[in-house]
């Protein structure tokens, strides 16, 4: 709902996504204040602006772990999650990484010189943020909290 409302007004949202075609799902992660209520009651005591966070999911290939129906038999992992200070990433040597914010910002890139690769994290506010791996085998795409 978007407009005017009386303090102390009790608005319920439900968050409901496009649909994408036979091959892609979108699914409700949260909202912009990390509640995963849907539907979700808010009571408005002060202005308030509610963003819905949604994920894609492929449905070609869920043979093997990943987040999000990653396509490729890429093997990332990363710790520690949640991660203060820095994260460290394993994946192929010169894979590139790229560090999204879950409004879609592209927050970092890097390229990995070695199988482990530490990323410095302590610069970007706390929140939920998506690394995006890709290197010759595939792309992957995983999903890590800074506190």
């Amino acid at each position: 709902a978007e407009g005017f409302f009386a303090h102390g007004s009790q608005l319920l949202f439900f968050a409901q996504a496009n649909n994408l075609g036979d091959s892609m799902q979108v699914r409700f992660l949260s909202w912009n204040d990390g509640d995963t209520a849907n539907p979700r009651t808010l009571l408005l005591t002060a202005d308030t602006l509610l963003t819905a966070l949604f994920a894609i999911d492929t449905l070609q290939d869920t043979s093997h772990i990943g987040i999000w129906g990653t396509q490729s038999p890429l093997q990332v992992s990363l710790y520690p999650n949640p991660a203060h200070s820095t994260l460290t990433v394993s994946a192929p040597v010169g894979s590139l990484v790229e560090v999204y914010s879950l409004l879609g910002s592209r927050v970092a890139t890097l390229r990995t010189r070695n199988e482990q690769t530490t990323i410095p994290v302590q610069a970007l506010p706390a929140g939920t943020y998506l690394l995006r791996v890709t290197a010759q085998q595939g792309t992957a795409t995983l999903r890590f909290t800074r506190q």
